[in-house]
């Protein structure tokens, strides 16, 4: 893959079929790290919304009605 620029940044092209394989598309957002000295890794960043669905996924029962509270958690607390 060949180094670009683009406006003030540096850009690389992914291959059509290196994007299928990783299943990702126009729009998506990756993230892209330093795996050592001389490597990157990418991954694909997923939005809450697919992070939700993965989640829901898993089959997660929760009680009917259930409904977190972030005040409850300080409620019970002992003082100190």
């Amino acid at each position: 893959m060949q180094v670009a620029k683009w406006g003030n940044s540096l850009a690389i092209r992914i291959p059509a079929d290196m994007a299928r394989r990783l299943g990702i598309k126009e729009g998506d957002n990756l993230e892209v790290v330093a795996a050592d000295d001389e490597q990157i890794a990418v991954a694909r960043k997923r939005t809450r919304e697919e992070a939700l669905e993965r989640f829901l996924s898993r089959r997660v029962s929760l009680p009917e009605g259930y409904r977190f509270d972030r005040e409850e958690l300080y409620d019970d607390r002992d003082p100190l």
